[in-house]
């Protein structure tokens, strides 16, 4: 089921649980790119979230491609911008799902590939 709460797209897997796993993906992708990983957690009890990075998927940055292409110093710079705004979103997904009593907001885990445990890092600092 995809649903965009508070202007984040999420991809969800699985039923309500008291358990959910939030998925970030890696740079250039989307949400949909996990959909196996997803279905695979979700068959072990979890709700599974898949979360669209800013500029990425449903929120695609019109200049996204040119952030990949460039030089390596400032694909870095262009990718940790958007780890950084995509980190800042974390609360409000998990608020969100606690609210809609998807899961329970204590009992929230995280995961990414790449660039999404990137933002797995710095969600944990903000």
């Amino acid at each position: 089921m995809r649903i965009t709460p508070n202007g984040v797209p999420l991809l969800l897997a699985g039923e309500a649980s008291d358990r959910a796993v939030l998925w970030f993906h890696g740079l250039g992708v989307d949400k949909e790119t996990h959909v196996k990983e997803l279905e695979q957690v979700a068959a072990l009890g979890f709700l599974a979230v898949g979360v669209d990075a800013a500029g990425h998927g449903a929120r695609r940055a019109p200049n996204l491609q040119q952030i990949i292409d460039a030089p390596q110093a400032e694909t870095l710079r262009g990718m940790i911008d958007l780890v950084i705004q995509t980190a800042h979103d974390v609360s409000a997904v998990i608020d969100w799902l606690a609210d809609e009593e998807l899961c329970d907001r204590d009992c929230v885990s995280l995961a990414g590939i790449s660039m999404g445990a990137y933002v797995v890092y710095k969600a944990l600092v903000i």
